[in-house]
Order: C-alpha cells, then structure tokens, then sequence
C-alpha cells in the first residue's frame, strides 16, 4: 500500500514491511509492533512458508524496502491447494459438474488415450447342426489426445497482507483469478460439445443408408430451422426426438439440455402454459418465476455461458451463431404479365413493396459489353443500353429486352411480344442468428471428463515496479469420450434478423457485381451486399413445376460432398449424382438458358453457386470460429402477383416458412407465428 502518514512525515517504507504499529513521535523508524505479529500476517496469506521468512538485516535503515521474502518465493503448496479447491469445488459450475465433470490426472503430460466400445444387438439366425452360429459384431475406435498447459497471474502491492483495503485487493483478485480460470474450462466443456464427432454420421456410414434424395436430407434440417418459434410445444418434441435417437443408438435417454435461456422463455411465459383458466396457480407461478428453469420433462436444463472470443468483441454464445438461407422467386411468362405487379416482403422494414413488370426485366439486364447511349440522361427513368458496334453478341436475349424496354409503351402487347421470357428472383444471403441445442448424459463420466492436474501457484517479486505477484499454472483438457451420448440441434430458434430480406437489387455490372461478391464470401462480418438478383431467361416449356429446392451445384462440382449443419445429429452426405444443377432442364438450352445462367454466375465470379461455400467446415466449427453458413440451395419464397385483386400468391415453403406482415418480430426471437398455416411454414 502507499506510505502512511503522521505527524511529523511520511513513515518509512519499511515499517510497512514489519507492519501497521503505533509510530512514536520521536523516533519514527521505530515501531511497538514485534515480529510475531509480523509473520502472522504473512503465515494468514502464505501459509506455513511464512514461519521460515527470516529477519530483514537492513529492516533500519532509511530507505525503501520492496522485496518480498526469499521464503516466500517459488511454488507454494498451501496456496496451490486453495485455488484448487475453489476451482474443483462441487457447486461451482454446471459444465464441470454436471456435464464433463472434473477428473484429477496425476500425470497431465502424458497423452490421453481412450477407447470406444461398441457391442450391438443382432437378430439370430437359422442355423443347421453341423454350422456354426453367426458371430455378433463388435467393434473398438481408440481415440488420444493431450491436455495442455494453461495458466494466469495476479499482482499486488507490496506488503498488501497488512492492511485491511490490500486483504480485500488480494481476495478480490482471488475471486478473480478462480472465475478466470473456471471460465476458461467452461469454454472449453462448450468446445468439447460443439468438436465431438457425430454419432449419426458413424451410424449412416455403418448402415450406408443411401436411399434418401437430396430434398428427403435437407427436408428435416429445413423443417427445424426455428423450429420453437413455429410450434407450440417445440422445446417438448426437441426432446422427445432427443429420446427416441438415443434410443436408437443403445444409449440410455438424457439427462441434461444445454440451451441459451431465450429457448425456454415459451416453456414459462407462453400462455397456453401460464393461463390461469387452463393451467390453474401453476400457470401463474410459471409465469413469476421467468424463463430461468432447472428441469424441464426429467431434463435438468443448463444455461449456455457466453465467451469473448476475439479481443475487443462482446461475449457471445457459442450455440448462437448467423446463418445465411436463399429464397428463390419464379414467374413464368403470361401474356398478361406487362399489366400486372409482383408483390414481395421486406422483413427489414415489415412490410410488403412492389415491383413492376418492367422492373423486374430492367434488373434482369446483363450489362457486360454494353456502353450507355450518348443521347440519353442516366438519370432518366427511360435510359435503355445499347451494344456497342465493336462488341461482340454475347447473348441474343439481351437484343430482344433492349428492345422491349425501347418499345413504345402506350401500344398493349407490342412492348413484349417478341420478348417472352421468364423471371427468375434469387434472395441469396437472407442472414439470421439462430439458436442450437445440446443434448446428453454426463455427470458420471458417461459422456467424457475435464481432465486437470500438475497445478502450481508460483510468488513472485517485481523489484522493478515494486509489486509481488502470484502465478497458477494448471493442465486442462475437456473431453467427450463417448458421443453416443450427445446429440446436437442447431439453428432451431430465431435470435435477431440480420439482413439479406429487403428491397435493394444487384445491377448487373462489374462493379456492383464484384461488390456483392466480397460481401458474400465475408463469413465473419454480417452481410451487407444487395438483397435480391433479377435474371431473365427465354421462356422454356416447364413453367409453374420447377423443382423445390433448386440446388445450384453443377454435376462436375469439385465440391462432391455437401454438408448440411446437423439436425438430430444427421448430417447430410449426397454423391455426385444427386448433386446436379437441377434447375438446368427447366430452362431452355442453348445461349438463352444454361449459358445465361453461368453468365449471370461468372458476373459474380464463379462457375456455380455451389462454389461459393465450398470451405464449409459444419455447425459445431463455424459456430465457434464465427462464420456464417451458407448452405447452397434456395427454396421457394412467399410473393404475391396483383392485377387489380390478387390473382395469384406463392405461400413460403423453406427455412424462413410464409412471410406476412407482422412476421419481423418472430424472426427477431421476441414472438410466434400467429397467422393460419404460418405456423407450418409450408402450406
């Protein structure tokens, strides 16, 4: 602590050393305070290595001493055996309690093996006398790993054991250094859980279940996709789903779910559960007590800690994470479509805009090789392109559009006639935080550890800046052992729209184009390119059935394997054969349909779509790294086609469901679909 300060000066420094005695006025280097006094201060803090601290030779001279004790120096065993204490204490943390315990090891620097058993049951045979039976299957997966050597530093003033204001410094910082350490090992408990290998996936490469399309894959994935705020009792069927694959993996049912507490917020606050008609006091008391619950179904539910992950960013949890779906938009060609308006939802502002014939067919435009005309104002409503003498015809379709939009508008039906073309409106980076759901058995080592030991609290003296300090330093490995007992739920609750759903359209130049195509391949930033893409194609011979979803791989994609973030544990692994551009035969061939597709691709500089998310490493990864998924695929949207009434309307059938007025809200995680077949999300 500072100097302290009497009557005739500043006392010297030293007699801080030996303590906070009466100072005689006369002599203020003395003190009435003796030396048994002094070294309980120092046994109270650092244990019995006080007793060996001894005398200072140069206690009375008149100058500063800031060292502290040589016996005090080094590793300190009372110490160490504290901080563990308070680290491994039973009642301190959910995660090291109840869901990876802690497991002392007596040798942390060796490597941690482990092996994974498994003995299934199996249907007996028919067997003759002279053969011999069928034998069970077994199997044995060895597994290793190493703990690793972690630690942290405390700094106190010097002789901070003598005065009230430094113990409660010292023990403050304690507190500190233990919630620090502590809240280390709970990242690592969520890192364990979100790394673990899938079970599901060990199960589908043991069965080769391959009988499943594409659409059949994804479907459950999709039909999940903020699951909660779609179904009443969701959290009810999350675990009644929980139950049943554990069940079908030969695992006992779980014991816990670990979840973010904006997931049980409709477990306590809906009113079909806290009504008091319906549900009684119960309901009220439900309804007092918030979305805090400790068991739910025979489930003790833990609440997910938020960590800061990067320097200067806020904590965040590591079950939320953005994820990015597409919305696709077709309108084939009518006679009657230069008359009518295409109606679409922007959940940016909650409202429905509307979009012209003419204003889709001018956003469809591909503008590569093509100079504005001189005689023309760019501000002009008017302003049409035209193609250069010099410039070679790269597409016969934009001729026929130019043409269109040039035509004289007053004369029904000549505008468009020799320009029929279909539409087709791509939302492809509709970006929100979604939440996830863990569920497993643990406590008993049924699901793995937290492995720790070699710990070691070191003092130190920091003569330089005249300050001691304490050093803790500790191996640490969180572990799932047996992920037979885990079972992982992602994006199954909305949390915050971000953004991807409003009205701003791509103009289809290299600079606009190369724009969005930095904003797309930023994961770690949320996404602020154009939310919609016009193209225009010829009108083909399939006009209304186009596939739901259109998948935009090619069937020569070097991708191979798409990976879809896991639902129930299934992660979706589709050959090369169910990966094909299937949106290819719906569109006419030649330049006026495929090659203008991947003209409109190349704008954006890649040969597919599929291309774009090629590094995705699955849920668990990208939601501790930060990144946005981007799965490749686009289901068909909500929008309404008006001609004086409406006359036709497309209900939303993917990931986001029917979009309406009054649906921004639930997107945001604050409320429930509410409108009829909103809930379903697909009718």
């Amino acid at each position: 602590m500072s100097g302290m300060e009497s009557g005739n000066g500043i006392v010297d420094r030293h007699q801080q050393y030996m303590g906070s005695g009466t100072i005689e006025a006369n002599n203020p280097t003395s003190t009435s305070r003796d030396t048994t006094a002094l070294l309980a201060d120092y046994e109270n803090i650092f244990g019995p290595a006080a007793r060996d601290i001894k005398q200072d030779s140069q206690r009375h001279k008149r100058h500063q001493r800031w060292h502290l004790p040589d016996a005090l120096k080094g590793h300190n065993q009372y110490l160490t055996d504290r901080i563990d204490g308070l680290i491994t204490d039973a009642t301190n943390s959910p995660f090291t309690r109840n869901i990876l315990p802690y497991v002392y090891l007596e040798n942390p620097d060796q490597k941690l093996k482990w092996n994974v058993y498994s003995f299934d049951e199996g249907i007996a045979s028919r067997v003759p006398y002279e053969a011999a039976a069928r034998v069970l299957p077994q199997s044995k997966r060895s597994f290793a790993g190493y703990a690793v050597r972690q630690g942290l530093a405390i700094a106190m003033e010097h002789n901070f054991m003598v005065s009230a204001a430094g113990r409660e410094n010292f023990k403050n910082q304690l507190n500190q250094l233990v919630g620090s350490i502590q809240l280390t090992n709970d990242l690592d408990v969520h890192m364990a859980l979100l790394l673990a290998p899938s079970y599901q996936k060990t199960m589908n490469e043991k069965y080769h279940d391959n009988h499943k399309t594409l659409n059949q894959c994804c479907r459950p994935y999709v039909d999940m996709f903020g699951f909660l705020q779609k179904i009443p009792n969701a959290m009810d069927v999350l675990i009644e789903d929980a139950r049943t694959t554990f069940s079908t993996w030969g695992s006992k049912p779980p014991t816990f779910a670990m979840c973010n507490n904006a997931l049980t917020t409709q477990l306590t606050m809906n009113p079909e559960r806290t009504d008091y008609v319906t549900n009684g006091p119960d309901g009220l008391k439900r309804l007092a007590a918030g979305p805090d619950l400790n068991s739910y179904r025979g489930l003790q539910i833990i609440n997910s800690r938020k960590f800061s992950m990067d320097a200067g960013t806020a904590p965040r949890d590591l079950l939320r994470r953005k994820v990015r779906v597409s919305e696709y938009y077709h309108i084939p060609w009518a006679e009657d479509n230069p008359n009518c308006v295409w109606e679409f939802y922007d959940q940016s502002r909650d409202s429905m805009f509307q979009m012209t014939w003419e204003e889709l067919v001018r956003a469809s435009q591909l503008q590569q090789g093509l100079e504005q005309t001189e005689n023309l104002n760019a501000a002009d409503e008017d302003v049409y392109y035209a193609r250069p003498a010099n410039s070679p015809a790269d597409d016969t379709l934009d001729t026929r559009i130019e043409t269109a939009l040039r035509a004289d508008k007053t004369v029904p039906g000549v505008a468009y006639q020799d320009c029929k073309i279909d539409i087709f409106i791509l939302r492809p980076c509709i970006e929100h935080y979604m939440l996830g759901v863990i569920f497993g058995r643990g406590g008993t080592q049924e699901l793995g550890a937290t492995f720790w030991g070699q710990t070691e609290l070191s003092c130190y003296d920091d003569a330089q800046h005249g300050i001691w300090g304490m050093s803790y330093k500790y191996h640490e490995r969180a572990v799932v052992t047996n992920e037979r007992n885990l079972a992982r739920v992602f994006d199954v609750a909305f949390d915050g729209y971000v953004a991807g759903m409003g009205q701003k359209r791509l103009v289809w130049d290299e600079e606009n184009a190369s724009s969005m195509k930095l904003s797309i391949d930023e994961k770690s930033s949320p996404y602020s390119g154009p939310d919609m893409l016009v193209m225009a194609f010829a009108s083909g011979k399939e006009r209304s059935s186009w596939p739901n979803p259109v998948v935009f791989h090619e069937s020569t994609s070097a991708t191979g394997v798409l990976v879809q973030p896991e639902s129930g544990e299934m992660v979706v692994n589709v050959s090369n054969s169910d990966i094909s551009n299937n949106v290819n035969k719906y569109i006419s061939s030649g330049k006026d349909g495929k090659e203008r597709l991947k003209h409109y691709f190349n704008k954006l500089g890649i040969d597919s779509w599929g291309d774009i998310d090629a590094g995705n490493k699955g849920a668990g990864e990208d939601a501790i790294s930060g990144r946005t998924n981007m799965p490749s695929m686009a289901f068909s949207g909500s929008m309404r086609r008006l001609s004086g009434v409406i006359s036709a309307e497309t209900r939303g059938s993917g990931h986001l469901g029917h979009s309406y007025i009054g649906c921004a809200s639930v997107r945001e995680g604050r409320g429930f679909f509410s409108q009829p077949g909103a809930a379903q999300g697909c009718k």
